[in-house]
């Protein structure tokens, strides 16, 4: 995106060198993130397979010498490994920071900015190179939204630094800072878009060095949030105690950043009357699933389709909720997830007891496979390490698969 052009000169002659940096203020070129608020199974486990599975044992080899298959453990094994891995590199990459480079005290005489790039103009015994203190890495900015922080301080400091020139061109500055939001609102997530004028105040203050709706803490966390959501992986079909689950670690994860004082009152209501509204949504998808699923007439006839109950999709919310009045966080986590699991498989039991035909909803267990429920226990894991950290609250990492019965594989 261009930015237009603005030069200045300091007055003295002897100018004998103009080194081009090609330092970008702020990246345009990423594609804008999904919309991902209605889409549970958008946060399901990575189910891809390993990047590399060789399996040998088909024919023999040449030498007349057969290879046994690996066994399926093995092969359940290095498929979790690959899981947790790329779910790592997520992570890392998300939560990178930008570093600045530390300025050399000497002031460059003067700049052009000229589309995206800074061109920097220096005088014998001046700058060598561009070091200003700006520059904060934004040659590889993070490959994440939260990348946003140093652009907008990059910026800021560049205005600040310019004084009255600064100001005769603050146009300038202003499609910047305008390129800078429309980035991050289109990155930012669930949350950010929610209430995108608030947000675009805030960055606008931010700049300005005025307090907006949202504070800087306030943008970060909207963000994070956005992309910790980890849930089941469950889709339309399953039960409300499932989803409530699914839904229930998010609602944790709200309450984990309000209460250590990562979201102020305003972006707390933002981003908790955003994840209800979410929660409604997906209810009325689930009804909108169970109609069309009712009138497929090549669907099972072994199962009933009765209507959803959505009080029991937010009573299971509050019971994972529950788990943060716990002394024992992780104990109070596999307490709720057991309690949940107890309720679904126990309806699921009462109707074939009765001889009726089982909802089409609760026809498999609670999270019904062992694989399921390793891939979720890793997703978990991964996710709550990195949140807890950004939170600075290790006691809320959760170790361990947080499910009643646990996996070798």
């Amino acid at each position: 995106m261009s930015i237009g052009s603005l030069s200045f000169f300091d007055a003295t002659n002897n100018v004998v060198r103009l080194a081009k940096t090609d330092i970008n203020i702020f990246d345009m070129k990423s594609n804008p993130a999904n919309d991902i608020s209605h889409l549970i199974k958008a946060h399901e486990p990575d189910r891809t397979p390993p990047e590399v599975i060789k399996i040998t044992g088909a024919p023999p080899n040449p030498d007349g010498i057969f290879t046994p298959l690996p066994k399926l453990s093995e092969l359940l094994k290095e498929s979790r490994e690959s899981n947790i891995d790329k779910l790592t590199r997520d992570r890392e990459q998300f939560y990178a920071e930008s570093t600045p480079v530390q300025n050399n005290n000497k002031a460059p005489v003067g700049f052009n900015i000229i589309d995206e790039n800074i061109v920097m103009v220096s005088f014998p015994g001046g700058v060598h190179q561009f070091s200003a203190s700006w520059d904060l890495d934004l040659v590889n900015p993070p490959n994440s939204s939260l990348g946003f922080e140093a652009k907008v301080n990059n910026l800021k400091n560049l205005y600040e630094y310019l004084g009255d020139t600064g100001f005769e061109h603050r146009e300038i500055f202003d499609k910047a800072i305008s390129g800078i939001i429309e980035d991050f609102i289109a990155k930012g997530g669930m949350y950010i878009s929610a209430d995108k004028e608030g947000v675009a105040d805030s960055i606008h203050a931010i700049f300005n060095g005025e307090e907006g709706k949202y504070t800087l803490d306030d943008l970060k966390t909207m963000t994070v949030l956005s992309f910790e959501r980890v849930g089941l992986g469950i889709g339309e079909s399953g039960s409300e105690y499932q989803i409530g689950a699914s839904f229930g670690f998010s609602a944790i994860q709200i309450e984990m950043a309000r209460d250590a004082g990562k979201l102020s009152d305003a972006a707390y209501e933002t981003v908790k009357n955003a994840f209800y509204e979410q929660v409604e949504d997906f209810i009325k998808q689930m009804e909108q699933y169970q109609e069309k699923a009712k009138a497929d007439s090549s669907g099972s006839k072994n199962v009933t389709y009765s209507p959803i109950r959505p009080e029991l999709v937010y009573k299971s919310i509050d019971i994972m909720l529950g788990a943060l009045e716990k002394d024992d966080f992780n104990q109070g986590i596999r307490e709720a997830f057991k309690t949940l699991e107890d309720l679904h498989n126990a309806q699921r039991d009462n109707q074939l007891e009765d001889g009726k035909k089982a909802d089409a909803r609760f026809t498999m267990q609670f999270l019904g496979s062992y694989d399921d429920r390793a891939r979720v226990g890793d997703n978990l894991n991964v996710s709550s390490q990195y949140f807890s950290e950004y939170l600075n609250r290790p006691e809320w990492t959760i170790n361990g698969n947080p499910f009643s019965v646990s996996v070798t594989a």
